[in-house]
C-alpha cells in the first residue's frame, strides 16, 4: 500500500487515491464494471481535472468511468482486456424509464454502437458490448479528438456525455495501463500481447469469448483438413466437431459464413445469423406447394 500511495505521490500529485477492499458478494455494477467482478481489492483515482472521469483500478484490470451526476445515476465504464474493449451502461431503474428497453445506442463520431442489456436486477439495469480487432485503435483515437459523444436511451431521451476532463483522465488511464502492465489490447499495452488465434468481430459478447474460440478453432481445422478424403477419419471427427459448435453458435445468434451457399469455407466469416420470422418457412413451401398444384391442374386441363 505505501509503495502504491509513493508512486502515486510522486507521478501524480495532484490525484486522489482511494483503496478499497470490498467481498465479492457485495459487488455493485453501479460501482464496479463487470470485468473486475472477479477482482478484490480496487483504486480510485480522481482529480479536480476529471470533472465527472474517474479512473477504478484493480490488479488487473483499469476501467475508465464517466458519471453523468454525483448521485450517481448513470455510469458509464470503458474497460480494456486482452485484445478487447469493455463498453458497459449502468443506470439505476428509478431514474430512467427506459430501462424496460432491450438495447441503447452510443453515437460517438457519426458512428453508432448499440448495446445490449445484460443484466436486469430491482434496482438498475446494464446494458454491455464489446470492441474488438482495428475498431480499438479507432475508438480510442475518437476518444484522444473529443469526438462529441451521446448516449440514445431511446427515440425521445439522449444524454451527451461530459467532454470536460475527458483528455486529462484518458492520458493519466493510459499511462497507468503501461505502468502497472495490466491487461490490454496492443494499442493500449506495453507488453507484447499474445493474441489469441481467434479475434472475435466487432458486437460479439465477452461471454460468447471461450465458446467462440472453441468453434473458430474446429472450424479452422477442418478447412485445413479439406485436402483428405471426405472419408478419412481424421477430417471426419473434426467437421462433425466444428458442426456441433456451429450449431451451437448459431444458438448464440452468430453464424458462420455468408448468403452465398457457393462461397468456399475460406472466404467465410462470422456474422450475426439472419433469423427468418416465425413460420415464414412453412408459409413459403404451402405457396409453393400450392402454385405448383395450380400449374400442374392447368396444364392436365389443357
Amino acid at each position: 500500500m505505501m509503495r502504491k500511495l509513493f508512486f502515486l505521490l510522486t507521478f501524480l500529485p495532484s490525484i486522489t487515491y482511494a483503496a478499497i477492499s470490498t467481498p465479492l458478494s457485495q459487488l455493485n455494477p453501479m460501482i464496479y464494471p463487470p470485468t473486475m467482478k472477479s477482482e478484490y481489492v480496487y483504486s480510485i483515482i480522481k482529480n479536480n481535472d476529471f470533472h465527472n472521469w474517474s479512473i477504478l483500478i484493480s490488479k488487473n484490470y483499469a476501467s475508465l468511468n464517466w458519471n453523468k451526476d454525483s448521485s450517481s445515476s448513470l455510469v458509464l465504464y470503458i474497460t480494456p482486456s486482452q485484445n478487447r474493449i469493455n463498453l458497459d451502461i449502468v443506470a439505476k431503474k428509478n431514474k430512467y424509464n427506459e430501462s424496460k428497453l432491450t438495447y441503447i445506442t452510443w453515437n460517438i463520431k457519426k458512428v453508432s454502437i448499440t448495446l445490449n442489456k445484460t443484466e436486469d436486477t430491482h434496482d438498475w439495469v446494464t446494458y454491455s458490448t464489446t470492441i474488438y480487432t482495428e475498431n480499438i485503435e479507432k475508438f480510442i483515437k475518437a476518444l484522444q479528438n473529443n469526438s462529441p459523444m451521446i448516449l440514445n436511451l431511446s427515440i425521445l431521451h439522449s444524454i451527451p456525455i461530459g467532454m470536460d476532463g475527458l483528455q486529462p483522465a484518458l492520458t493519466t488511464f493510459m499511462n497507468i495501463i503501461k505502468e502497472k502492465k495490466l491487461k490490454a489490447p496492443p494499442f493500449l499495452s506495453a507488453q507484447d500481447s499474445n493474441l489469441e488465434a481467434s479475434t472475435p468481430p466487432d458486437g460479439m459478447s465477452p461471454h460468447l469469448f471461450s465458446l467462440f474460440n472453441q468453434a473458430d478453432y474446429y472450424v479452422q481445422k477442418c478447412i485445413n483438413l479439406s485436402s483428405k478424403p471426405l472419408n478419412d477419419p481424421g477430417r471426419k471427427q473434426t467437421c462433425t466437431t466444428r458442426n456441433d459448435y456451429l450449431d451451437k453458435m448459431k444458438d448464440k445468434g452468430w453464424c458462420w459464413g455468408s448468403d452465398d451457399p457457393d462461397q468456399h469455407d475460406k472466404n467465410k466469416n462470422w456474422k450475426p445469423c439472419i433469423m427468418n420470422p416465425k413460420g415464414i418457412v412453412p408459409k413459403l413451401k404451402k405457396t409453393i406447394r400450392e402454385d405448383l398444384e395450380k400449374a400442374q391442374s392447368i396444364m392436365k386441363q389443357e
